[in-house]
């Protein structure tokens, strides 16, 4: 998944395709700075066990959610308390002013009108619409950035 990197400081759905550079987590009225990923070998997400960059990990302390998690996260360290995981200081996205879902070949349709009305339109309720119907891309359009992600 891939989104525009003039939106990479705000994370949609559960930032799972984050690449933004915040590398603070929510701790308090300070964040802790994130651990780089090729420090945290004893942990499940770590440079040894993705070399090729796999979720975004890298030479790096920025947040990432290689996990699927809620919303993108680091490990930091505590000397008490040993190396852990906190959420990052990230603010969701902005919900786009249009969205829409097509097929994998051809031109995707106009992002005009509307089949029905829902009181919790959300990007994730976007995406399952589009996945259930078989469609192969989302696009969304937000202020002047329209962006495609492949489902």
């Amino acid at each position: 998944m891939v989104w525009d990197a003039e939106l990479s400081e705000c994370f949609m759905v559960n930032g799972a395709d984050y690449r933004g550079l915040q590398n603070r987590t929510v701790h308090g009225s300070a964040g802790k700075p994130c651990l780089y990923w090729n420090q945290t070998r004893e942990h499940a997400y770590n440079m040894a066990k993705y070399p090729n960059g796999e979720w975004g990990l890298g030479s790096h302390n920025y947040c990432r959610n290689p996990d699927g998690d809620v919303q993108p996260w680091c490990y930091i360290s505590e000397n008490e308390e040993g190396i852990y995981w906190k959420y990052c200081d990230i603010p969701t996205c902005h919900m786009p002013g249009y969205v829409g879902c097509f097929l994998d070949s051809g031109t995707p349709p106009t992002l005009s009108g509307s089949s029905g009305t829902s009181t919790k339109l959300t990007v994730q309720v976007c995406l399952s619409f589009c996945r259930k119907r078989g469609y192969k891309h989302h696009q969304h359009f937000a202020g002047d950035h329209l962006s495609t992600l492949h489902l």
